[in-house]
């Protein structure tokens, strides 16, 4: 997947003459994260974890 999205970035860049950072380099980070307990509320869930992200970490147990 790494590969393909910095295959689509260049190809972005070279068709319109931009100049957008390839993230394929980026480090992916692991965060401890709560689970979703049913498979209806995915909307509010990602709300509620948006919501409580502070970029670091989650401000409150959910």
């Amino acid at each position: 997947m790494r590969a393909e999205i910095a295959a689509d970035t260049n190809q972005v860049n070279s068709a319109i003459g931009t100049h957008h950072p390839d993230v394929s380099k980026w480090p992916i980070k692991e965060y401890k994260m709560p689970r979703q307990t049913d498979g209806v509320s995915c909307g509010l869930f990602m709300m509620k974890c948006i919501e409580l992200w502070d970029g670091d970490a989650f401000r409150h147990d959910f």
